[in-house]
């Protein structure tokens, strides 16, 4: 797990997971980002309470990839298939040795870290988690840049299966209604907001899913805990069926309500992805890291 934050009131907070599944409490969530600013911004859908650890709710929603803000990869000819990653459970280990050795439960690495002047970059490989009938792999680079702007992008490689056409999806649950636009979506809440810029939308498309949704069934929890936020429901950014290698790039911008630096583009440049942010500052994205220029 990484936890970017600063150390001031109005600062932002960024969580990201990625690793091995451990126990029976653990989701099905690798790649799974959460943001806060002044309170939750991006965050999981529904909440936990010991009252309602065997509930259908908890073991059919919200432990699952889909109540969390990461990849899935769905089957769009099965409109009950949620696309989630592998649910794996091995409570029956009795030693650190079995469990190293537990190839089930591999199921992500961080494999790049950098941290820098102005920018903090790493790069995940969460193929493990998934169905290898269904993805070849699947990684989420973040770059955090000026602590302001966190760039994130998602690269789905669809595993070939005949007659089927996998489709990827990159999830965000919101805990407020969102304002939607045609490339992006800002999320207010307090004091605090989150614009999630869409930068390379061609051939995709952005959905709203209201609540605790799985294809045409609609979960609800059992109860409320007083200090949950569980969410109103989720933006998809929904990729192409079938195409093989896809990606998805977002910027989240972190501030204050109101605020929006000015226009993000994108750009490639002999295999780099570019990306300007207001203020004249360029992330460059390359196969094995970023920079900025």
């Amino acid at each position: 797990q990484v936890v970017w934050r600063g150390w001031e009131r109005n600062d932002p907070w960024i969580f990201f997971k990625c690793g091995d599944y451990f126990t029976n409490h653990d989701h099905y969530d690798q790649g799974h980002l959460e943001v806060f600013r002044h309170s939750p911004l991006l965050t999981e859908a529904g909440a936990y309470t010991g009252g309602f650890s065997g509930s259908n709710f908890r073991m059919d929603f919200y432990r699952k990839s889909i109540s969390h803000n990461t990849v899935l990869v769905v089957d769009p000819d099965d409109p009950s298939d949620e696309g989630g990653q592998r649910v794996y459970v091995n409570q029956d280990l009795g030693t650190m040795e079995e469990y190293l050795a537990d190839q089930g439960a591999e199921t992500g690495n961080i494999i790049a870290y950098d941290q820098g002047k102005g920018l903090c970059y790493l790069c995940a490989d969460l193929t493990a988690a998934y169905p290898p009938e269904r993805v070849q792999r699947v990684t989420r680079e973040l770059a955090w840049v000026a602590e302001r702007f966190l760039v994130v992008r998602d690269r789905v490689i669809l595993a070939y299966q005949y007659g089927k056409k996998f489709l990827p999806k990159v999830l965000w649950h919101c805990p407020v209604p969102p304002q939607i636009g045609k490339d992006g979506f800002t999320v207010q809440r307090g004091e605090g907001q989150v614009v999630v810029h869409l930068l390379n939308l061609e051939g995709k498309k952005l959905e709203w899913v209201d609540g605790f949704r799985v294809g045409d069934k609609l979960w609800e929890m059992p109860h409320v805990p007083d200090n949950s936020d569980p969410c109103v429901g989720r933006v998809e950014v929904v990729g192409v069926a079938g195409m093989q290698e896809q990606e998805f790039l977002q910027v989240l911008e972190i501030g204050p309500v109101g605020s929006m630096s000015g226009k993000i583009s994108l750009s490639r440049d002999f295999g780099e992805t570019v990306i300007k942010l207001p203020g004249g500052k360029k992330l460059v994205l390359t196969e094995t890291g970023a920079w900025l220029k």
